[in-house]
């Protein structure tokens, strides 16, 4: 799922990054230390333009991005971010913000984000349960499935098993 209209998101290795929109211009981020450095901004790639044109150049089936699913019977506004609308499949791919923290034991991963709060895991369990009662097969992937092609090649597999022939 992704967080749209945010100017902050995720890389396809699940890295936070800014959007400032304009190639090759510069922004200015705090190193952590206080200190601002210059880098050059460029258009960010995300895990789900990835997965999109992985979809293109192996020629899967027509993929809808963003599919708005169950309103009618739940007045809720899930989207799904692919559907294979043919073999009803949806594809989530997560976004997980990993933080690296330090305690007294070392450090530590934490998750943060919608995906790791109560709240968050609960609507999460509620939209996938509902899918599966409409219908729908729901795979869900970390952002880093996507560049090493786990997330498609494990989407080609089931759409293979339902009955979809690669033809290039």
């Amino acid at each position: 799922m992704s967080n749209r209209g945010s100017r902050r998101t995720s890389n396809a290795t699940g890295a936070a990054t800014s959007s400032p929109g304009t190639p090759g211009a510069k922004t200015e981020n705090d190193n952590g230390g206080g200190v601002l450095a210059v880098q050059d901004a460029r258009p960010i790639e995300t895990a789900e333009d990835v997965f999109a044109a992985q979809c293109a150049a192996h020629h899967l089936p027509p993929v809808v991005r963003q599919l708005l699913f169950a309103k009618e019977t739940t007045g809720r506004m899930w989207r799904f971010d692919f559907a294979f609308r043919d073999y009803w499949l949806a594809v989530e791919i997560e976004g997980l913000a990993v933080q690296r923290m330090h305690d007294k034991s070392g450090p530590v991963l934490v998750v943060r984000g919608r995906h790791a709060s109560i709240v968050g895991i609960r609507e999460d369990m509620l939209k996938y349960n509902t899918a599966a009662l409409l219908g729908w097969t729901v795979l869900r992937f970390e952002q880093v499935a996507v560049r090493p092609r786990h997330a498609l090649e494990m989407t080609m597999r089931v759409l293979a098993a339902r009955g979809w022939k690669c033809e290039p």
